[in-house]
């Protein structure tokens, strides 16, 4: 959500050249860098916006 990103400015820019410098490792690799890089990422990234927004119900995982 934008908003996260607004309130989050500092650690998004953080968060985005993390992204940016290992899809960069995972091309060096020849792409099978990305069998770890990739769901690495997803896990990390799910979590971390998860910890940001805040939601109406409450969630039950974690």
């Amino acid at each position: 959500s934008m908003h996260a990103v607004r309130v989050n400015f500092a650690a998004m820019v953080v968060w985005a050249i993390c992204i940016f410098v290992l899809v960069a490792i995972g091309f060096i690799t020849g792409a099978t860098g990305f069998i770890v890089i990739m769901p690495l990422l997803s896990y990390a990234s799910w979590h971390g916006y998860i910890a940001v927004i805040k939601t109406k119900k409450a969630r039950e995982y974690e």
